[in-house]
């Protein structure tokens, strides 16, 4: 199997649910899959890198536990008054959020970037 990654930037009332970074994959043909992701474009470029990190490795981690894009959709739009519905417990891909967290987290280091800035910056974006 060959994988494409393709991560676009949207308007972020273009989104299924509220968030600020989305997932699916693509079976393009027999040998090929590709991964979309779009995060919200009102956001600086280092969140939205960020975002887009966080959201290619939970894509990929879910797919090796066989976790679909309609799991993931389907329990983030039953749980809108919750903050960060992956970080529920009973969520179908909670270690995996989990996992991504912990990669943006280290990253949001990397990049000399504070992570209680970068989260806040996500929840204004999200509530309004």
């Amino acid at each position: 199997m060959k994988l494409s990654v393709k991560i676009n930037t949207i308007p972020h009332d273009q989104h299924l649910y509220t968030t600020v970074g989305c997932w699916f994959w693509e079976k393009l043909n027999q040998d090929d899959t590709s991964i979309h992701i779009r995060v919200s474009r009102n956001l600086p470029n280092d969140d939205i890198f960020l975002v887009a990190l966080h959201e290619l490795v939970e894509s990929y981690l879910c797919s090796k536990k066989n976790i679909s894009t309609s799991q993931v959709n389907d329990w983030d739009m039953k749980n809108p008054d919750v903050e960060e519905p992956g970080e529920v417990a009973g969520a179908p891909y909670f270690q995996e959020h989990k996992d991504a967290n912990d990669i943006e987290k280290l990253m949001c280091e990397k990049l000399n970037l504070n992570w209680d800035e970068h989260n806040k910056k996500l929840e204004n974006l999200c509530n309004g």
